[in-house]
């Protein structure tokens, strides 16, 4: 993400979480939050940019159109170096938010179908706008979702 900081890969995070016996949950809360939730300028602008997907492609916007549409200046950026990584960081915390809602339910719900029913569903209804844009037929990003 922005700042040139690195930051683990989802597949990462679980196999430290199991490695450590930690859970998600906690392991997250251990790590810099400004690369996953807490940032409110990260996330306006990551939203932003999906809002920008249902009317053009992702490679007609720049950093710049897409804080000026998400009511930031874009000079002194530090936030994100590409409209890619803006992408990537929307993906990331929907990843993320899938992951933790599993984790968090998995010792609740015994039966896989009501685990998916009742923890994964309800996250992929809340974000019903963003993924129908995502999986368009028009594919407005090129491939880089799918």
């Amino acid at each position: 993400m922005g700042n040139g900081k690195l930051f683990p890969t989802l597949d990462s995070l679980m196999l430290i979480s199991d490695k450590f016996n930690m859970s998600l949950e906690d392991l997250i809360k251990q790590i810099d939050h400004e690369i996953f939730l807490t940032s409110n300028k990260r996330e306006q602008i990551s939203n932003t940019l999906i809002n920008m997907l249902d009317k053009q492609n992702i490679d007609e916007i720049n950093l710049e159109t897409l804080y000026s549409n998400a009511g930031f200046s874009y000079e002194n950026n530090s936030e994100f170096n590409s409209v890619y990584e803006v992408f990537e960081y929307y993906i990331f915390n929907l990843d993320l938010e899938i992951k933790n809602s599993i984790v968090k339910n998995k010792n609740h719900w015994n039966n896989p179908f009501e685990l998916i029913a009742y923890a994964v569903l309800p996250i992929l209804y809340a974000h019903a706008f963003e993924l129908k844009i995502l999986y368009s037929k028009d594919n407005r990003v090129n491939g880089k979702w799918i």
